[in-house]
């Protein structure tokens, strides 16, 4: 077999790698690990182990970064909130654990904001809950919800509370500290949906120092593997879904997660990509984004009926609008007013996606926080490898007519 490398790689299997403006989406392949951590899992895939003990030694190492009790590998954010999920439900009785989904004499129901279920948010991952038998609860309406709204809906039956972060990030919501004390002073589990607040750091022990009982974070959103997460928070509930997990499974517990297995190597790179995370230069970083936004910026800035908007550092998707604050910005969006330019956003977005190398970007509507007059392209530089924003540059000029 001939020699394969990261430049013929695709060639291989006759794909068309694209330009990656969205950042770390689960449809473009999630994230790319550093060399350190590539070594690391290769390293990993040698010799066999205790894949129990990995779990528990790895939980160790990380619990205390993120300001945790304890802390458990997971096949991704979305699993940590179905093991978590499942371990509030059962906590650990094992009868209770080989019964879901079947709920019945399990209190089930998971109280949240109905502003969670919006879909600007893009948050599907309250069928995490429904997965292992939760009854939903919603409160307030698609736009707001107060703490009276949620504290009225805890009934017996409440096994859970749960809260997403980027939905308060919009408004019209109580802070997630307000969710957190109400929830402890109900004895009820708070668990919070924090996959990718992982910037700025103290993000990521902000939850678990404030009470709450289970966190997850998505491993791609800290240059992990795509396949990777982690479930920390309250010892007892971690061991539980620890209980649920494929691992589990193996040792008696008959839970839920039989089928999110992660790979030995997987979970040594997610504990070596949050180490390095935590010890990253992201000053360093943030100023290498800001530099790709302002190439861009100044290659389409003459174009009439475009103007650029830069926005702060975004995970998957566009960052909050810079306003008083100069920067650095990480996204952008470019402004399209479309009764000079021509042509439709849509179209525009489109083009881009179907030329080649195809750029994925986002489409910016109104409505959105960094969105003002027009409806616009995003881009965020969190993927956005060296050199590959002249490329945007040059193809958004091509697209609007000024190639």
């Amino acid at each position: 077999m001939a020699e394969i490398d990261k430049e013929t790689i695709w060639d291989r299997y006759g794909i068309e790698p694209v330009i990656n403006g969205q950042g770390h989406t689960t449809v473009l392949g999630g994230s790319s690990l550093s060399p350190e951590v590539i070594n690391a899992r290769l390293a990993a895939t040698h010799l066999f182990v205790d894949m129990k003990q990995l779990l528990a030694k790895t939980g160790e190492m990380i619990a205390p970064m993120l300001g945790a009790e304890s802390a458990l590998v997971t096949a991704g954010s979305a699993t940590a909130i179905t093991l978590g999920a499942a371990a509030c439900l059962t906590g650990l009785d094992k009868g209770k654990t080989s019964q879901l989904p079947n709920t019945d004499g399990i209190n089930n129901e998971v109280v949240m904001f109905k502003r969670m279920l919006n879909p600007e948010l893009g948050h599907r991952y309250w069928r995490c809950f429904e997965t292992v038998g939760c009854k939903l609860v919603l409160v307030g309406d698609d736009n707001s919800g107060t703490i009276k709204q949620m504290e009225d809906a805890i009934t017996a039956k409440t096994a859970i509370i749960h809260y997403l972060p980027r939905a308060w990030r919009q408004g019209n919501l109580p802070t997630p500290e307000e969710v957190i004390e109400l929830a402890n002073r109900y004895k009820i589990p708070v668990f919070i949906d924090a996959a990718g607040e992982t910037f700025p750091l103290s993000e990521m022990t902000r939850y678990c120092k404030a009470g709450a009982d289970l966190v997850t974070y998505g491993g791609k959103y800290f240059s992990a593997p795509h396949t990777t997460g982690i479930l920390c928070g309250r010892k007892d509930l971690v061991e539980a879904a620890a209980n649920h997990s494929f691992i589990g499974f193996q040792y008696g517990s008959f839970g839920i997660g039989r089928a999110s297995k992660l790979a030995r190597e997987d979970i040594v790179a997610a504990v070596e990509a949050l180490d390095q995370w935590f010890k990253m230069d992201h000053e360093e970083r943030m100023m290498q984004e800001d530099s790709k936004v302002r190439k861009i910026e100044s290659m389409v800035a003459d174009i009439p009926g475009v103007n650029v908007v830069k926005c702060a550092f975004g995970m998957a998707g566009i960052g909050q609008r810079l306003t008083e604050n100069p920067g650095p910005a990480g996204s952008m969006i470019v402004e399209i007013d479309e009764s000079v330019v021509g042509k439709s956003v849509e179209s525009i977005v489109k083009e881009l996606e179907g030329g080649t190398p195809s750029i994925w970007a986002i489409y910016a509507k109104k409505g959105l926080p960094s969105v003002s007059s027009f409806e616009g392209i995003g881009f965020t530089m969190v993927c956005v490898l060296d050199g590959q924003e002249d490329i945007i540059g040059k193809r958004l000029r091509s697209v609007l007519g000024f190639g």
